[in-house]
């Protein structure tokens, strides 16, 4: 008498070592006591804290199976945060939870009820239905950070304004050196405005928890559950992120093959400027195409005109990485003010004299008690092409949304019920939409 395993997301065909935690993730099992009329599956939720949930689930009517959905737990323990001034690697808490379920037979019938241990996973704070995450492990230079920013696409940013990259980075499976996501360092590649020269930068501070995270990785031990916070890691991709970072820099050959990294020149400051165009990699010698272990990403530094009020918004994807935009069109401001007021008697002892009756002229009766405000901005795009609002289509859906405004991070909600957008006859949109400042002020 005894349980038997049937599905985890680990287990072929799906062989998910990591999956996303938004859609249900199935665990399943069976018993040869299930017949028992008051039988019930208990599934036991494990982290790296131990126990910290129960199910008492009763067999399907079908094959008597035993179901349990880790997806609501996991949800408790997954979130998302993001600093878009980071000048150096950055683990975000809540992005990534190691977990094991085991299954135990209940039941008054049983003596010896049977438990069984899944396999242990990893869940990424991921709301894509069906994510692969093959695509995101660093391993080779198409793969793909956590951005919806992609290869046909470029970022326009303001020299003053932020940016960061979210991924993997780490052993994914137990002693499995094929299953790494690999982040030793990242690079830079500017060409220059002005000179029309090419110039390779790679960040003077390799990852601090390669070791911990990819050449040591997870315990082959099946019951030891760890705290896995960094094997998620963001990276700073910004003007004003790369002009406040110590960067190495070295030359490339016509080949595109990166040399001289052992002797590098450090430099700070000024690594790129207004019309520079710039792409970021991922970079682990020798692994992937001579280092790169990621796909580019394209940004161009711009000169914002000084009748434009840019306002950059940073949002949580589907991927649960930080997409970047910068609204650059005429942005307009609205407070909209609830009043609270009360009447109080106007007059009052000691007016002109001790013992006087009276007011003066500065006394009120109607007075303001607090103002409630509603800060509202009004945003408008340029004219963008498919790649570009495609990019969009997740910060319309998104619950984590931020905005800087005159250099102040502000977190803020869409009014996406009112978005407006306008198409033209070759498929360029410009888009029109509200943002509320979710933190009122009251006076």
């Amino acid at each position: 008498m005894a349980i038997t395993i049937q599905q985890y997301p680990t287990r072929a065909p799906q062989l998910d070592w990591v999956h996303q935690s938004t859609y249900p993730e199935y665990y399943t099992c069976t018993s040869t006591n299930s017949s028992y009329s008051d039988f019930r599956y208990l599934f036991k939720f494990y982290t790296e804290d131990g126990l910290v949930s129960n199910s008492k689930n009763p067999p399907y009517i079908t094959d008597e199976l035993g179901v349990y959905d880790a997806t609501p737990v996991l949800q408790e323990y997954l979130y998302y945060e993001v600093d878009p001034e980071i000048v150096t690697y950055y683990a975000p808490p809540g992005a990534i939870q190691n977990y094991l379920i085991k299954a135990t037979e209940f039941s008054d019938s049983i003596g010896s009820p049977s438990t069984s241990n899944f396999q242990k996973t990893i869940a990424l704070n991921c709301h894509q239905e069906d994510w692969d995450y093959t695509q995101y492990r660093l391993d080779g230079n198409t793969k793909k950070f956590l951005s919806k920013l992609d290869t046909d696409q470029t970022l326009e940013l303001g020299l003053n304004e932020p940016a960061t990259l979210r991924c993997l980075a780490g052993m994914l499976r137990p002693n499995y050196t094929s299953e790494r996501s690999l982040l030793y360092e990242f690079i830079v590649t500017v060409t220059d405005a002005v000179d029309g020269y090419i110039r390779y930068y790679i960040f003077n501070t390799a990852n601090p928890y390669y070791a911990e995270t990819t050449a040591n990785g997870p315990s082959t031990s099946n019951t030891t559950i760890e705290d896995l916070s960094h094997w998620v890691l963001e990276i700073p991709v910004g003007p004003k992120n790369i002009n406040q970072m110590t960067w190495r820099y070295v030359g490339i050959n016509s080949g595109g093959t990166y040399w001289n990294l052992g002797n590098s020149n450090l430099v700070s400051g000024n690594i790129v400027d207004v019309d520079d165009t710039y792409y970021v990699e991922g970079y682990t010698w020798p692994t992937g195409g001579d280092g790169r272990t990621s796909q580019k990403y394209y940004y161009k530094v711009v000169d914002y005109c000084s009748n434009q009020d840019p306002i950059l918004l940073c949002w949580e994807n589907e991927l649960g990485g930080t997409d970047y935009f910068s609204f650059t069109q005429v942005n307009a401001k609205n407070q909209g003010i609830e009043r609270s007021v009360f009447r109080q008697v106007r007059d009052s002892i000691g007016v002109n004299r001790d013992n006087w009756m009276g007011h003066n002229d500065y006394d009120r009766g109607l007075t303001n008690y607090y103002n409630n405000i509603t800060t509202t901005y009004f945003l408008n795009s340029d004219w963008l092409e498919n790649p570009e609002w495609t990019y969009l289509e997740d910060l319309w859906l998104s619950k984590n949304v931020f905005a800087m405004i005159d250099d102040t991070w502000y977190p803020v909600v869409l009014s996406v019920d009112n978005m407006l957008i306008e198409t033209t006859a070759k498929g360029l949109r410009q888009y029109s939409f509200e943002i509320i400042l979710s933190n009122k002020r009251y006076v």
